[in-house]
């Protein structure tokens, strides 16, 4: 299945490349930095903003960037090549919606950080959230530094309404986390109902949703990057595990779905299931193309 022919990787963070700790391991990044030696393509895409994938992955050098689930495409060279963002006016309607669930908290990404209007709330949900058990067992000083390397991120504003009125910036997307137990659908169908084919909504957990500008995806971004470096997609191989990774699937030559995934029609649309993010999953695939 891994054929000589293959020149582009693309590979998810969360859950895929990062271990539950969000820790890059150390034979998934030695393996990634050999095949970028023999000439092989490497993108990171993920639902991330910019600056959050490339402080994790920093010392791999020429890597290419597709962020905020394919609204940012940096290329290999650091020249941004494609950039989407949300209409400041959709936007405002969009976190108006959101607003009428008090239960959620919502998140603004752009590609240097993340506003909140309550980032305390935004924090315990997804430390709440967290499955991994060694996480659930630092002290509380290991798990106030784990709080600090997520707020360093973050940006607490009064309402985003009139920040984004009173400032320039660029929306990338628009998350919303909710409590483990919320259903998120008729939300969901709320949206779509609302705004069509104006937003694409996708999510990377069960509690969670992410928006985007229209024809926004992985997939999308990977057609993009191809196209600029004359790789055909058929010579192409991506890594994930979320549903913002299916349409990235659908059109990679090759796709690989994680171990750790909890999303079966990932699985079902994948060529090959892999070990888990904690066990090098990454790693022990991509080592078949080092020989």
């Amino acid at each position: 299945m891994i054929h000589d022919r293959l020149e582009m990787i693309l590979l998810d963070l969360d859950g895929t490349l990062l271990n539950s700790d969000s820790i890059l391991p150390e034979k998934n990044k030695q393996v990634v930095k050999e095949l970028i030696t023999k000439d092989y393509k490497v993108a990171i895409a993920t639902g991330r903003t910019y600056q959050e994938a490339k402080d994790l992955t920093d010392d791999i050098l020429n890597l290419a960037y597709i962020t905020t689930n394919g609204s940012h495409i940096k290329d290999f060279e650091g020249e941004v090549i494609y950039n989407k963002t949300i209409d400041q006016k959709l936007a405002i309607s969009i976190l108006d919606i959101l607003n009428d669930y008090p239960s959620l908290v919502t998140a603004v990404s752009l590609n240097h950080g993340v506003l909140l209007e309550n980032t305390n709330k935004f924090v315990e949900i997804i430390f709440s959230n967290i499955e991994n058990d060694k996480l659930k067992q630092l002290s509380k000083e290991e798990l106030a530094a784990e709080k600090d390397r997520l707020m360093k991120y973050l940006k607490d504003v009064n309402n985003f309404n009139s920040y984004i009125k009173n400032n320039k910036v660029e929306i990338q997307k628009i998350f919303t986390l909710g409590e483990e137990d919320d259903n998120l659908d008729p939300i969901k169908n709320r949206l779509k109902k609302e705004f069509g084919s104006a937003v694409k909504i996708s999510n990377s957990g069960a509690n969670n949703l992410e928006i985007n500008a229209n024809n926004v995806s992985k997939g999308k971004a990977l057609k993009i990057l191809a196209d600029r470096f004359n790789v055909s997609l058929e010579n192409t191989i991506a890594f994930g595990d979320s549903n913002n990774d299916l349409e990235m699937f659908k059109t990679a030559g090759i796709a690989i779905a994680m171990g750790n995934s909890k999303c079966d029609y990932l699985k079902e649309r994948a060529d090959m299931i892999t070990d888990s993010n904690d066990n090098h999953g990454v790693a022990k695939v991509l080592s078949k193309l080092l020989g």
